[in-house]
């Protein structure tokens, strides 16, 4: 599961990808062009990013791309990361931070993460969410497993949390966004990305996150989720982190 065999076993579905694009690299490259052109370009939510004192019973950590970053809603209170720790703390003063950036790739994130090891402390909670820019920027499928194991990794040593949540790349075959056929081929990606995701890590690690691809759970961008589908989010990783795989902690949902 956790070895570079499973990139092996991925590659006859990276051949067919790779000849799939080239034979559609014309039309794929004038719809990218149109969707940068076209679509909507939403700021990062604004709000606090950081709440950390030494008296938190519980700490979250959130790194990413722009989905963890809160692209889709004005403001943290209603993204991910306000959503969740308004769940967590009901009882409990729980810290947290957000270090996630629009356009961050798996890449970009692991630099970050090796950039600044000054910062000691630990989080009990760590949520990641990346991939899409992995997959508009056709990242190999060999290079994004070794990447995930050294994410973890990394993570694992320098925050040492009890729980590790990797958030499954949403299904871009529904992005409404998206014209065809560029659509489906970057849907056949995710699925692909999420195939290697899940055979590299554990499956208490996998978050898969089940956003309707309606208008009253998306932002008006067509690619990132509103209040509600955050909502959504914040809600499967309190069932995560209540399943009985995981380390429950004091200010988990009883």
């Amino acid at each position: 599961m956790n070895t570079d065999s499973t990139d092996c076993r991925a590659t006859g579905s990276e051949i067919a990808f790779w000849v799939t694009l080239g034979a559609l690299s014309p039309v794929i490259a004038w719809q990218g062009k149109q969707v940068r052109r076209q679509t909507l370009r939403l700021p990062e939510a604004a709000g606090k990013r950081e709440q950390l004192n030494d008296d938190d019973h519980f700490r979250v950590l959130i790194v990413g791309d722009s989905a963890a970053a809160g692209v889709g809603v004005e403001e943290q209170s209603d993204a991910l990361l306000g959503q969740l720790v308004s769940r967590l703390s009901k009882n409990h003063p729980v810290g947290f931070r957000l270090s996630a950036n629009t356009g961050d790739s798996s890449a970009d994130l692991l630099r970050k993460l090796q950039a600044d090891k000054t910062d000691t402390r630990t989080f009990d909670l760590v949520i990641i969410s990346i991939g899409v820019n992995d997959v508009t920027g056709f990242t190999s499928l060999a290079r994004w497993g070794r990447l995930l194991r050294t994410i973890r990794a990394e993570i694992q040593q320098r925050f040492q949390p009890a729980t590790i949540l990797f958030t499954q790349v949403p299904p871009m075959h529904h992005f409404p966004a998206l014209p065809q056929p560029l659509r489906w081929l970057l849907g056949w990606r995710a699925r692909q990305l999420n195939t290697i995701l899940n055979k590299t890590l554990r499956p208490e690690q996998v978050l898969n996150v089940s956003i309707p691809f309606d208008d009253i759970y998306m932002a008006t961008d067509g690619f990132h989720p509103g209040k509600p589908g955050y909502s959504l989010w914040a809600e499967e990783v309190m069932r995560s982190l209540n399943a009985p795989d995981q380390q429950k902690h004091p200010g988990s949902p009883q």
